[in-house]
């Protein structure tokens, strides 16, 4: 039953379709713990493929990360990215694309960085936050007036209390592992205010499923640039 609810989450966090019925109720509670399995996976991924070359273990980081979180984080990004107007016609610019490409390219960069400095074990908690974020999202923002927002975002709502649980165990073991993991629940509260803010198609701010979804991809870069950044200034001394 558990492990069956594990896969469940597995499925939602990779933005794949979900059985229909009472099953997936309550499921976003496992995302946390999706999160770190990813991330461990990730991880010991780098660490094997450091023993040939810090560009390879980043490049095998960037593919493992793509292939295990599935591309539908990125894809979420770029939708939000699109330029107004761009529906597809021929001439738009492919700004959602090209976002997508320079995030892919910061990523390999700092998975570089990060084989260099040896924090790749720091890989499973920066998961594990970019997928408690959405739990977050869920219960702070109301869904945006869309026509299609509430539905689609009914599998990852949970109780409002599983977040504080799931914050504090962070919290703790980002304190333990490296503190510059806290850049993550900031990364989570930014982008919180961003879509509390921002219109969607003329209707007031909120959430809707590509904006939860591009949000994952913007916690990890923030974290995992907050993290390199910290290793890079201990190797220096500083």
């Amino acid at each position: 039953m558990l492990i069956g609810r594990f896969f469940l989450a597995l499925r939602l966090a990779a933005g794949r379709p979900l059985p229909e019925g009472g099953a997936t109720q309550g499921i976003g509670v496992w995302l946390p713990a999706v999160g770190l399995a990813l991330g461990v996976l990730i991880a010991v991924t780098v660490r094997i493929a450091m023993s040939i070359d810090v560009w390879f273990a980043a490049l095998a980081g960037l593919v493992a990360w793509v292939g295990l979180s599935g591309a539908r984080p990125l894809a979420g990004l770029a939708t939000i990215c699109r330029a107004p107007g761009d529906d597809g016609a021929p001439g738009a610019p492919p700004v959602g694309s090209i976002v997508v490409t320079l995030a892919m390219i910061a990523m390999l960069i700092l998975l570089m960085l990060l084989s260099l400095h040896g924090g790749w074990w720091s890989l499973a908690l920066l998961l594990a936050w970019a997928r408690f974020a959405p739990l977050m999202w869920v219960t702070s923002l109301p869904p945006a007036a869309t026509e299609n927002a509430e539905p689609a975002l009914a599998a990852w709502v949970v109780d409002p209390a599983q977040p504080t649980r799931w914050a504090v165990v962070l919290f703790i073991a980002s304190l333990v592992v490296n503190w510059a993991l806290l850049a993550a629940p900031i990364a989570i509260v930014g982008w919180r205010l961003w879509m509390k803010r921002r219109p969607v198609t003329g209707a007031p701010g909120g959430l809707t499923v590509e904006r939860l979804f591009a949000g994952i991809v913007l916690v990890e870069l923030a974290s995992l640039a907050c993290v390199v950044v910290r290793l890079m200034m201990a190797d220096y001394g500083a």
